[in-house]
């Protein structure tokens, strides 16, 4: 990965070439620059640490190279900017607008993410409702067999009982 350079000192210009995808770090917003021969791969975010998948290039129409300056991190020093003031503003626009393209494909992809697990953790929570149901109808049985079991042994009992008192009054 190559460093964007923002927020460092250096005073060396960073230009964003034609074949590079620009996106940001989505737990803290550094803007992050890799050739696009790393799509897919993982990088890490050299201000936060966090492992980001690089995500697919936008297909947008290629636009000219922009030249960061890192002391500042924003488009070439005003000398410049009074020269190409609209060329400058278009390759901010081209960033900001890959930038929010590479955003929108990395919460995509998060959102089918979230989806398919939703979906996994559905069908387990599925077989384990079934699996319930199948022990309450088991629980069911098995209350009405011990209902009639505590009936016959009462009956037996009282059959018993009614015999010892038949025996002892005779």
């Amino acid at each position: 990965m190559r460093n964007s350079g923002m927020g460092q000192s250096s005073s060396a210009p960073f230009v964003i070439r034609s074949n590079d995808i620009v996106f940001e770090c989505p737990k803290c917003g550094k803007n992050l620059v890799v050739d696009q021969d790393a799509e897919g791969l993982t990088v890490h975010c050299p201000q936060c640490g966090t492992e980001v998948i690089v995500p697919p290039k936008p297909s947008a129409a290629a636009a000219p190279p922009t030249v960061y300056h890192a002391h500042t991190a924003v488009p070439p020093p005003p000398a410049q900017m009074e020269v190409q003031p609209q060329i400058t503003q278009v390759q901010t626009q081209y960033v900001e607008t890959a930038v929010l393209h590479s955003r929108l494909t990395m919460l995509s992809t998060q959102i089918k993410e979230l989806q398919r697990q939703r979906a996994s953790l559905i069908a387990r929570m599925m077989v384990h409702v079934d699996e319930v149901n199948r022990i309450l109808e088991q629980l069911g049985g098995l209350q009405g067999a011990e209902n009639e079991t505590h009936h016959e042994w009462n009956h037996i009992r009282e059959k018993i009982i009614s015999a010892k008192q038949t025996g002892d009054g005779k």
